[in-house]
């Protein structure tokens, strides 16, 4: 994260600090404690975004042959080799394919 971007946080009341001359002072744990939300936020969104895409049929679909091509070197392990499901364990995403979560991460 950027020192602009941080200071913004703090300037905004999304971390709390205080002053201590004309230095902002922040405990580790305020810090730590956004990080987290952030991350839960951020998951939050991309299984949304997943789960809308297997309930309107476009997980399996691909309409961009170039993502086709990069997503091959994307998630290729080993020459040859795609992973079709990168994100196959959310547990969604493997229900709606009928599988549970521990089979999907032991393939993985």
């Amino acid at each position: 994260m950027s020192r602009p971007f941080f200071v913004k946080l703090l300037e905004t009341g999304v971390i709390l600090f205080h002053r201590v001359g004309n230095q902002r002072r922040v405990h580790l744990r305020d810090v730590l404690e956004y990080a987290q939300k952030r991350d839960q936020e951020r998951h939050a969104a991309l299984d949304r975004l997943s789960r809308a895409a297997v309930e309107t049929g476009l997980y399996d679909r691909n309409t961009f042959p170039e993502v086709a091509r990069t997503s091959e070197s994307r998630f290729s392990r080993s020459p040859g080799c795609l992973r079709l499901d990168p994100y196959a364990s959310c547990s969604h995403v493997a229900a709606a394919r009928g599988r549970s979560v521990a089979s999907e991460q032991l393939k993985t």
